[in-house]
């Protein structure tokens, strides 16, 4: 409860500061990501929307809309959207590309387009190697796909990582029950 009210507070002092200024980007962006703490994915969206109108090269916008709109079930809109992301953060060398990917790759996921999702899971993995939660991805795409030879090879990697993959492959099942996944 008193994680919520301060959400709540956060959510009025950032209403404050854009009745202020509605075109300040990064007060908009924080109040997505506290809509999206507080599963309000359609305001989560409109914000999103928002920071497209205000800074239309900026793919941040855009991969919290995708966000929003996989959680609205709107998917095929969301598989766009982290398209868009993507394709700005990829003429930037944006430092979240791998970020971006790694969202789609959940989406793909979803749909249950494994493969599309294995190759996201791919592209997140050969741009940083040592994050486990993009070879979690890979581990799960190609469990989905019955690939469990180059499964296990993920779950047996021979890291300092690999001590934490259990628990990372716990919360991967919870997600997965939790959104009905199989």
């Amino acid at each position: 409860a008193l994680f919520a009210e301060n959400l709540d507070q956060r959510l009025d002092y950032l209403t404050e500061a854009l009745n202020l200024n509605n075109q300040h980007y990064q007060a908009r962006k924080m109040r997505a990501l506290t809509y999206q703490a507080l599963t309000h994915y359609d305001h989560m969206g409109w914000d999103a929307g928002e920071m497209i109108s205000i800074q239309k090269e900026n793919p941040s916008g855009y991969a919290l809309q995708a966000l929003a709109l996989r959680h609205l079930g709107r998917m095929t809109e969301s598989i766009s959207t982290h398209d868009q992301a993507i394709e700005l953060a990829a003429g930037k060398s944006h430092q979240d590309i791998a970020v971006f990917y790694d969202q789609r790759r959940e989406t793909y996921f979803r749909l249950g387009d494994y493969e599309k999702a294995l190759a996201d899971a791919e592209e997140c993995v050969s741009r940083r190697p040592e994050e486990m939660q993009y070879r979690l991805g890979l581990f799960g795409a190609l469990v989905a796909l019955g690939k469990y030879p180059e499964a296990d090879e993920q779950y047996n990697m021979p890291s300092e990582a690999s001590l934490r993959f259990p628990r990372w492959l716990a919360q991967f099942v919870a997600q997965c029950a939790e959104s009905g996944r199989a």
